[in-house]
């Protein structure tokens, strides 16, 4: 039977469960040493995968010992132990259900867009979604305690692109976490110049720790036409007689870009 069982485990962290080989009377069999003792976890109705640790190990004099097993989502669980017994029959064992809970949060991440993914948008339009980003736990658990305010920064952008400036003139945008997430819906985030941007979010942890994460890529073409502007202006001209500079006009989209098309 298990022995020790596992004691309020949280996402991502490791946790110990021993079993034991006894005798019909209960007692401990120190006989039952080298045999293959198996571990499996199950979610209540489907058997599903431990994220991390060892589950196979040889008895010891009757003890089975397993101490780095991690389950990283969150939700309810149960281990089941397998092994031959002495007349080479499979007998089996179960722990009681236990839950795991989502710990302290320990990373941030963007789920939109998430990392390596794109999102294209047109020059000088509003992000469409607008980013989102989650706090989590060692296991990827949204930590739904934080309430810590996330601050956006320019991680990349196209050459010529201010990180100091873009956004509303300013360096950084921030939004509150509501339930270890914070969406900045509403912000009005927009990208002017055609170009690759990558944003980063950064947030301070519990105990003063920062943690920051890297968004997908935000891919930026020409938006439709918005405004038309002078490359050159005219310029030598005496009345009645032609510009000796002609004008030159820009078609351009909301955000500066040249229209193409």
């Amino acid at each position: 039977g298990f022995t020790t069982e596992p004691a309020s485990p949280t996402g991502g962290v490791a946790f110990s469960v021993v079993v034991e080989a006894r005798d019909v009377a209960g007692n401990v069999d120190s006989n039952y040493d080298g045999n293959e003792v198996t571990l499996t976890l199950s979610d209540g109705s489907n058997t599903v995968s431990f994220s991390a640790g060892t589950t196979q190990v040889d008895a010891a004099s009757g003890i089975s010992s397993f101490s780095d097993l991690v389950i990283n989502t969150a939700g309810a669980y149960r281990i089941t132990a397998s092994a031959a017994d002495v007349a080479g029959s499979s007998a089996t064992v179960q722990t009681s259900p236990f839950s795991v809970s989502a710990g302290p949060a320990s990373s941030i991440a963007f789920t939109q867009p998430a990392s390596g993914a794109s999102q294209t948008e047109t020059g000088g339009a509003d992000l469409s979604p607008q980013p989102v980003v989650q706090i989590t736990d060692a296991g990827g658990n949204v930590a739904t305690g934080v309430t810590s305010v996330v601050t956006l920064f320019l991680d990349s952008a196209p050459s010529g692109v201010s990180t100091s400036t873009w956004h509303q003139g300013g360096a950084s945008a921030t939004m509150n976490a509501v339930s270890g997430v914070a969406d900045f819906t509403g912000k009005g985030l927009t990208f002017a110049t055609s170009g690759n941007y990558v944003l980063r979010a950064t947030v301070t942890l519990t105990g003063g720790s920062t943690t920051s994460g890297t968004s997908g890529t935000y891919a930026i073409t020409a938006g439709p036409l918005a405004q038309v502007s002078f490359q050159t202006e005219a310029a030598g001209a005496a009345g009645g007689t032609a510009f000796s500079t002609q004008p030159v006009l820009i078609l351009q989209d909301a955000g500066g870009n040249t229209v193409t098309g």
